[in-house]
């Protein structure tokens, strides 16, 4: 019996706009997460997907799990990823075909379209600039626990912050609260994700 017939693999399909740094950080946590429980599991890969304009539009993680505890690790899987903040729309995908619903947690995009030229890379290589960090630093304190930046990224139509939370309405009223609109956050939009 060879190691494909002792395994399955499942894929997790993230209703998240996460770019690929942010998409590692995810599965290095769900990996913390269900080590204990299903210590065969392991993450096999991971994609992003883009749309014409550049723009993360979702991602994917793909693990496998040894086969007799397919069903077992699915409750798993579904319990961490829901723990974890996943958004609705998110699914566990399944041989042959079956479809999973996991995630609770909504979220909105918020355009900030005078934030368009990343001035640095950090050193996990992601993109910055002085008024995108010091809107990922209002944002930060402004959503306490009831939501987070997940992911950023830089489009020719202004920086887009990806934040989920248990609640859109609620986030959208803290971002109002906590980032003005002026200077560099002039006409920033707010739009629903998740």
């Amino acid at each position: 019996m060879g190691f494909f017939d002792r395994t399955s693999t499942v894929l997790i399909q993230l209703n998240a706009r996460l770019q690929p740094i942010h998409r590692g950080d995810l599965e290095d946590a769900l990996i913390e997460r269900v080590l204990p429980t299903i210590p065969k599991f392991r993450v096999a890969g991971g994609g992003t997907g883009v749309d014409k304009e550049g723009r993360v539009t979702g991602c994917g993680i793909e693990v496998v799990v040894p086969k007799p505890e397919l069903e077992a690790s699915l409750v798993e899987l579904a319990s961490a990823l829901n723990t974890l903040g996943v958004p609705r729309g998110s699914k566990l995908i399944t041989p042959p075909k079956r479809s999973i619903p996991v995630g609770m947690a909504e979220g909105i995009s918020v355009s900030l379209p005078r934030i368009v030229t990343p001035e640095r890379t950090d050193a996990r290589q992601l993109h910055h600039s002085e008024p995108l960090d010091h809107a990922l630093d209002l944002l930060g304190a402004g959503l306490g626990a009831e939501g987070r930046v997940w992911s950023w990224q830089f489009l020719p139509t202004g920086a887009e912050l990806a934040i989920y939370g248990a609640d859109s309405e609620r986030l959208r009223e803290l971002v109002t609260s906590h980032l003005p609109r002026e200077g560099d956050f002039a006409r920033y939009r707010i739009s629903e994700i998740a």
